[in-house]
């Protein structure tokens, strides 16, 4: 009985597994459709979280007319940034940042306190939940890259850590 209770398992996370590639797969060729030069990055810290603050500051100052922290630099940056993990869309042509976001794991929360989410919303039950937690934010596109395209290959990169994260539950502000 437990052989065929540990076959079953055994066989649905495999079954996971072939559907998250093929996820991957999907988005991949969607993203490249329109496309062609652009690749998602996991950004590491330094110039390329500046440039990601560059773009946000671009995107939220003269979109939203956003008072943000950093805007004397040229940047959109806050005491999250550090703790978070940035990944975003390199357009391959001319080696532009043209799509960011930020994402911080429930680890990274606790050792600060708090999501960022918390400081805008009520969410008194978000500590009840069950499993990992990413809070995804302060997601932009540049405006002359606005297109199904960039989003799904910045989306697939998300997926991507999704996956390699085991995440249960994402969540997270939008400025609409």
């Amino acid at each position: 009985m437990l052989d065929k209770m540990t076959n079953q398992l055994n066989f649905h996370g495999n079954a996971l597994v072939l559907r998250g590639e093929r996820q991957r797969a999907i988005a991949s060729n969607i993203a490249n459709a329109d496309t062609p030069g652009y690749v998602a990055r996991d950004f590491k810290f330094g110039d390329a979280l500046r440039e990601a603050q560059t773009l946000r500051y671009a995107v939220f100052s003269s979109e939203f007319d956003a008072k943000l922290k950093g805007a004397e630099l040229g940047l959109d940056m806050d005491d999250y940034d550090p703790h978070c993990r940035h990944i975003g869309v390199r357009d391959l042509n001319n080696g532009k940042l043209v799509a960011t976001t930020r994402l911080l794991d429930h680890q990274a929360a606790a050792s600060l306190g708090r999501f960022y989410s918390e400081e805008e919303f009520s969410l008194h039950g978000l500590a009840h939940l069950e499993g990992p937690v990413l809070e995804i934010g302060r997601t932009c596109v540049d405006p002359a890259y606005r297109n199904g395209g960039t989003i799904a290959v910045l989306w697939s990169e998300l997926a991507e850590v999704l996956n390699e994260g085991g995440y249960r539950y994402l969540m997270g502000c939008a400025s609409i």
